[in-house]
């Protein structure tokens, strides 16, 4: 059975919608896998698959806000998503101030 069939029989078939926008997805049609990756979301939102492929989609499209908008929600849903990234962008922000004050204090 095709994955459209299965969602004309069952609308919210989750499994459905994501195979489908993975399937549009590898043929390049971006904006028909985002519409089924939403579509996906909106029936399972603790998801974590949909909710990556969707910001890497939208990223990919230059749709920044949007992909903003996702990760917020998919933050919101696991709140340790992220959690790699911003202790990387910490650790980043820490080392470049240590570098500044090292700079500073060699200046004077």
């Amino acid at each position: 059975m095709s994955f459209e069939k299965a969602i004309e029989i069952n609308p919210v078939n989750f499994a459905a919608h994501r195979s489908l926008g993975e399937l549009l997805e590898s043929a390049g049609r971006t904006a028909d896998a985002i519409a089924e990756y939403r579509q996906a979301s909106n029936i399972d939102q603790p998801d974590m698959s949909v909710h990556l492929n969707l910001i890497r989609l939208l990223r990919a499209s230059g749709k920044e806000d949007e992909a903003a908008a996702e990760a917020a929600l998919a933050a919101k849903i696991d709140p340790n998503l992220f959690a790699s990234e911003r202790d990387m962008s910490k650790r980043q922000d820490t080392g470049a101030n240590q570098r500044d004050e090292i700079r500073r204090h060699r200046h004077h």
